[in-house]
């Protein structure tokens, strides 16, 4: 029986990649034997992704967080190296991390080329070491048949001029999570890119920590901030991650044996026995070692982004917390004159606030960011305000609301005021250090329920208060402990994503205290902290018919005080220096 020749649809080549992929590219496997690029279970599930965003009209823009073995990068470089090769005028640039990467992405593109049929094959002008230029090579008849005129680049990140002279259709950024500058090269490389249905850009990265720039665009893309769409498959998403039993009897001892964490995995994720036997076992092999199995199969994109550094908060229980997490029923914004709803607003509801609730914020204030006209982005750090409402023993309280964003310092005050009175005139506990007094002193004049903290003098044994929270070395680790203590116990509730991300990303620094990894955020962290130790220390039940807040009695001072909203009030709190001498305002 003799080899029949392909019969190819040549039209469907040109609108249909995985047709395309599937008759004409071939790639190397395990065994450096050649096979065509017929797509397997997660390059078909992106296939998927992309398609449908083009059929909708997206831009096509993606941003991919890789796991083991995917096959993504094929993926990509199939695609763009089909757009090249089956339109004229198509520039694409392929930028790996590294000058050896780089090589392999080029000799991946020249397998493709090398190994089309004869009669696909496109006039070449040059095949490089690291372009091929579809366009014809003879000088004299390039005029009359100029070919594609379209070409592939591989480049290097680190090259000062990678992004010098660039305009390209389509564009591949590889292994971003290991560039040295994105920061400085893909704000160069973006304005080139046409903005149309037809060009296509692939940030595609396994993660490497937190902080970095990779990080920050995958969160943006995940908030629906960007042009990106994110993609990621998590370990249970690959038919293969798997292992049967013997027979039913082991099956359903298996199913009896199951810990908490792998009931909670099931319950969220709807794992199978046969998945969770696959993970049990995989788990031995890597002599148990449940942080490396996270690392190497995520179940989500927050187990993918590993975080060096000693964690001060146990990641465990942080995780399980953040599988109970879920989306706000309000978003938006508020001022003096109220909420107002925007999807895209900093200030986020899970609980409405009820009548007789006992509320305290912990404030974290910052400069209010400044804009980059190069990326047309804010930078700088947050300021965050975490709303509390206290919890009867044992736990110590539910996380209800935040607001996270930018703002200066003095309008942050009215926010504060704002939401503060939204939940029951609530204890705001503000940072003071940097620019968290200019916003305390703004907040005094309009609003009366402001903590003070106390302290006794270790010289003379003078009592002292001041407005507000200081947060330095001693007391900074007197948050830590408490939060500690309550990630723990599971004391707390928490329904903020970013909240449980920046505990997870929350580690030990040099002086012995605790910030962000690597150039990650804390202000969620540390707000949330604030709150929850002023809440432990100072705030008791009230009465059901009182109008009043109680302060817990403070081993420093030497008795707890009560004051009367309606009374703070009528005194015009922020205005006589004697009430703010002799009160401690609750």
């Amino acid at each position: 029986m003799t080899n029949q020749p392909k019969i190819l649809d040549a039209r469907r080549l040109i609108w249909d990649y995985e047709y395309y992929a599937a008759k004409l590219l071939h790639i190397k496997d395990q065994n450096q034997q050649l096979i065509p690029l017929d797509f397997w279970s997660p390059q078909n599930k992106f296939h998927q992704v992309v398609e449908d965003a083009r059929k909708k009209g997206k831009l096509q823009r993606f941003i991919i967080l890789k796991a083991r073995r995917e096959g993504m990068s094929t993926y990509c470089e199939g695609r763009l190296f089909w757009c090249s090769h089956m339109n004229a005028y198509t520039d694409a640039a392929i930028i790996a991390h590294e000058k050896e990467s780089g090589q392999k992405i080029f000799n991946m593109c020249k397998v493709f080329f090398d190994y089309l049929p004869k009669q696909f094959q496109p006039l070449v002008r040059f095949a490089s070491k690291n372009e091929l230029a579809f366009e014809n090579p003879d000088p004299k008849t390039r005029s009359t048949n100029p070919g594609l005129r379209s070409s592939l680049t591989v480049l290097t990140a680190g090259k000062k001029d990678v992004a010098r002279g660039a305009g390209y259709h389509n564009l591949h950024c590889s292994e971003v999570s290991s560039w040295s500058n994105p920061e400085d090269v893909i704000p160069a490389l973006m304005p080139t890119v046409p903005k149309t249905l037809d060009s296509m850009v692939f940030f595609e990265s396994t993660a490497k920590g937190v902080g970095n720039y990779f990080h920050s665009e995958w969160l943006a893309a995940k908030e629906g901030v960007s042009n990106f769409i994110p993609f990621f498959l998590a370990w249970y998403d690959l038919p293969e991650y798997t292992r049967q039993f013997n027979h039913g009897k082991e099956r359903a001892a298996f199913i009896e044996s199951l810990n908490d964490e792998e009931k909670e995995l099931s319950s969220v994720y709807r794992l199978t026995p046969e998945q969770l036997y696959w993970r049990r076992t995989t788990i031995a092999d890597l002599r148990a070692d449940v942080e490396l199995f996270r690392q190497e199969y995520p179940a989500n994109d927050e187990e993918a982004f590993v975080v060096s550094g000693a964690p001060l908060f146990d990641r465990r229980k942080l995780r399980m917390m953040m599988l109970k997490c879920k989306p706000p029923k309000w978003r938006g914004s508020i001022d003096h004159k109220g909420p107002t709803s925007n999807d895209q607003g900093a200030f986020r509801i899970w609980k409405h606030p009820e009548a007789n609730g006992i509320y305290v914020m912990g404030i974290d204030v910052s400069a209010g960011g400044r804009y980059d006209p190069r990326t047309g982005k804010t930078k700088g750090d947050f300021s965050c305000i975490e709303v509390w409402k206290k919890l009867p023993i044992p736990l110590t309280a539910e996380q209800v609301a935040e607001w996270h964003g930018y703002v200066d310092p003095f309008n942050f005050a009215e926010i504060i005021e704002s939401i503060g009175r939204l939940y029951n005139d609530a204890l705001a506990s503000v940072e003071v250090e940097g620019y968290g007094m200019a916003t305390l002193q703004e907040l005094q004049a309009h609003y009366w329920n402001i903590y003070r903290q106390e302290r006794v003098d270790t010289y003379d044994g003078s009592f002292t208060n001041k407005l507000g929270w200081q947060t330095n070395l001693r007391s900074k680790k007197a948050l830590i402990s408490f939060g500690t203590h309550c990630v723990s116990d599971m004391s707390i509730i928490v329904h903020s994503e970013d909240l449980v991300r920046e505990f997870i990303t929350f580690v030990q620094d040099d002086s012995g205290g605790g910030s962000a990894a690597g150039t990650g955020y804390d202000d969620r962290v540390m707000a949330a902290l604030i709150g929850l130790y002023t809440m432990y220390r100072h705030v008791i039940e009230e009465p059901a018919d009182s109008h009043m807040f109680q302060t817990r009695k403070s081993p420093i001072s030497s008795n707890a005080h009560m004051v009367d909203r309606e009374f703070a009030q009528i005194l015009e709190y922020g205005h006589d220096d004697s009430y703010e001498d002799h009160w401690l305002n609750y």
